[in-house]
């Protein structure tokens, strides 16, 4: 791996990592009711969207504006991988140590949001109450579980990293240049 693509991602990731690290404690904290609010998760999709992205940007320019799809995913992955990592492991310390009670606490909070939003989209009472039971009988911070978010949210910010890193690449990469015959 090219030692300025695994510098700037690992640079990138921590950055990732502090903002993930810092607002999960401030959530954890102080306030917890945005464990459960969309525009918070928004807000995260999109600031680890963004420093994964202008990691890859910074890469091509330390780069000379030239990377490969390789280079240009792996140096918008690195950020993704150490953030997530981040926020996987302060959760679990925060909701398995910290304060083991808070689960009750966030379990409460999402089976009222489950709620207002199924209510809101007349859903049957049946399939509330169901979703409802899962969401009591399900341990979002077991180590297993927290594993299963951490590889699926991987995969899904890969998907993004390919389509970005894809854009980005050099344009000529995969094209053959045409040689004249003389």
């Amino acid at each position: 791996m090219n030692k300025t693509i695994k510098n700037n991602g690992v640079l990138f990731g921590l950055i990732l990592a502090s903002w993930y690290s810092i607002s999960t404690l401030l959530i954890f904290f102080f306030y917890q009711e945005l464990f459960v609010n969309v525009y918070m998760g928004f807000t995260n999709t999109l600031v680890s969207l963004s420093v994964a992205t202008i990691s890859l940007l910074v890469a091509k320019k330390k780069l000379g504006g030239r990377i490969t799809f390789k280079d240009a995913f792996t140096s918008y992955l690195i950020p993704i991988v150490m953030g997530l990592a981040a926020l996987i492991i302060v959760s679990m310390i925060l909701f398995n140590i910290v304060d083991p009670s808070m689960k009750e606490v966030f379990i409460n909070m999402s089976i009222a949001f489950t709620k207002k939003n199924m209510g809101g989209l007349q859903v049957a009472p049946e399939a509330i109450e169901s979703t409802i039971e899962q969401i009591k009988n399900t341990d979002n911070f077991s180590i297993s579980n927290q594993f299963k978010a951490f590889a699926w949210k991987t995969l899904l910010y890969s998907i993004g990293g390919m389509l970005i890193a894809l854009i980005l690449r050099n344009q000529s990469e995969f094209s053959t240049a045409a040689t004249p015959n003389q």
